[in-house]
């Protein structure tokens, strides 16, 4: 593949959290999660600027007091998913409340070829989160090696991704969920994205990935077989002027692109781009 081609960066606005790693639609509405701060700020799309709304979620006594929130995904017009790194596990939040209604740990088994990564590298776990079939997790490790995982129960069989397919979110309440398949990047994918900071599914249907180290996004193909395996990039765009700490993606209707940085500061963090060819 030659270069891939540019997304220009057209404005700047802020969202204020200082670290900000997640960005995901619920309806109408933009929610985004960041590292450091236990909570999720939402905002109507228009106008922008945005005019964002805090939601505290410190009063939940979250387990061990974490937060590295790293991605977030809405499971129901009050309930959304949160990922955390370190430890590496999901929560399920009523946001209306705001109360804390399930968690579900992570495990890489024995055996699994990224088993001591993911035990050895506590900044290179989890780094984004998309629903499945039959309650399973997509979930991306960024870097050393970056892969796309399956988690769901134990004896599940995976089930993989497709494009239009059914997608159900895990009950409420606790559980442990494992490894069931195993993507590897491969191709321009592994050429032009050296990492995966962010996954989303585009207006389109598709899968999009964004990666900070290269300042790129990247169209999957429209299956993920079930058996795991490696993925190639359907299509690639690099982002104008390289912005650094590139961590949240979001794809509007029109093909907008929204990409958030993890700044270190609540202003001038989120980018929009030009508009993405969809079909």
């Amino acid at each position: 593949m030659s270069k891939p081609p540019k997304l220009d960066v057209l404005d700047v606005a802020d969202v204020p959290l200082r670290e900000v790693s997640g960005l995901v639609l619920r309806g109408s509405d933009l929610l985004a999660v960041g590292d450091h701060d236990p909570v999720v700020f939402s905002a109507p799309l228009q106008p922008w600027p945005l005019d964002w709304q805090a939601i505290d979620l410190a009063g939940l006594e979250l387990p061990d007091g974490g937060t590295q929130f790293e991605a977030i995904q809405p499971t129901s017009a009050h309930t959304v998913l949160v990922l955390q790194e370190q430890p590496a596990r999901v929560l399920h939040i009523d946001l209306s409340v705001p109360a804390l209604i399930g968690t579900l740990s992570l495990d890489v088994p024995d055996g699994h070829r990224l088993r001591q990564a993911w035990l050895g590298d506590r900044s290179s776990r989890g780094e984004s989160l998309v629903l499945a079939d039959r309650g399973h997790l997509l979930v991306v490790k960024e870097k050393d090696p970056s892969a796309i995982l399956e988690f769901g129960p134990a004896g599940d069989d995976p089930v993989g991704w497709r494009r239009g397919g059914p997608t159900v979110a895990p009950a409420p309440g606790d559980a442990t969920l494992t490894v069931l398949a195993t993507w590897w990047l491969s191709g321009d994918l592994a050429k032009w994205l050296p990492d995966i900071s962010d996954a989303t599914i585009g207006p389109d249907g598709r899968l999009y990935v964004l990666s900070d180290q290269g300042s790129a996004i990247a169209r999957l193909p429209d299956v993920l077989d079930p058996r795991g395996g490696k993925v190639e990039a359907a299509a690639i765009w690099r982002i104008t002027g390289s912005p650094e700490s590139a961590e949240g993606l979001v794809i509007l209707d029109d093909g907008t692109v929204l990409v958030g940085l993890d700044t270190k500061s609540p202003r001038r963090n989120l980018l929009r781009l030009n508009r993405l060819p969809l079909d």
